[in-house]
């Protein structure tokens, strides 16, 4: 399968799904940063390509040749990529699913809207659009916009299932410059660390410690979700 993750505005969480929900479930999958300002996969603890949004060209070989690809496109570099699917004819058909997630502030509800409305308007259907709700545990009451927007103008999929809840998790897994899968692939006894730091009063050590116990307290459970949520964005239209 080959996911673009896009949207118009910044700091809606794209690289963090990228890394965190996509790349775990789709192991042959490159990650093709479409980024020229922001941080890329590679600061998460994961392995990734970078091109700029005027690339498009061999933006559009990769997806071509490839059978699994997910596209993380920066908000600098949208509006290229958005310009070279417009101009590569049936560009979009080289996109399995394009995913949006969006954030429950009103600008970020708003540019998942926009983003969705101008897929459609390059010719994408809306089968093959959907949303992610991020940061957010009542998608009813946070989203209930973009829901209204989704029904109304089937532009885009809307799940209330597909969202990832706010968590501390991702705060500390970027500042480890790590990833879920990796937090879970850790067997250190990272308990065993603490007690340990703690007896010899050193405080650095127990800081370390803490936030690895933190991490793998609440990676299992985060990453049960993200796989329903996977399960929910790849299911057949109508399944």
């Amino acid at each position: 399968m080959r996911i673009a993750i896009v949207n118009l505005g910044g700091n809606q969480g794209k690289t963090t799904l990228a890394v965190n929900l996509f790349a775990p479930r789709m192991p042959e999958a490159k990650i093709l940063a479409v980024e020229t300002i922001n941080a890329a996969g590679g600061d998460l603890g994961a392995e990734v390509e970078k091109l700029r949004g005027e690339q498009f060209s061999r933006i559009y070989a990769e997806l071509a040749a490839a059978d699994d690809l997910i596209l993380d496109v920066g908000a600098s570099n949208i509006e290229d990529f958005l310009e070279g699917l417009e101009r590569f004819e049936d560009g979009h058909d080289e996109v399995d699913l394009f995913v949006i997630p969006a954030t429950p502030a009103k600008k970020e509800r708003t540019e998942a809207m926009k983003t969705a409305q101008m897929l459609h308007e390059l010719g994408v259907a809306g089968e093959k659009v959907a949303f992610i709700f991020n940061r957010s545990s009542d998608v009813e009451q946070d989203f209930s916009d973009v829901l209204r927007f989704a029904e109304k103008t089937s532009v885009a999929r809307a799940d209330v299932e597909a969202f990832v809840p706010e968590s501390e998790l991702f705060t500390l897994l970027a500042d480890k410059k790590l990833n879920i899968a990796q937090a879970l692939a850790d067997e250190t006894d990272w308990k065993a660390h603490l007690k340990a730091a703690s007896k010899s009063g050193d405080k650095k050590g127990f800081d370390k410690a803490a936030d690895m116990v933190a991490i793998q307290k609440m990676a299992r459970s985060m990453d049960r979700q993200l796989q329903h949520v996977f399960e929910s964005l790849t299911a057949p239209v109508g399944a």
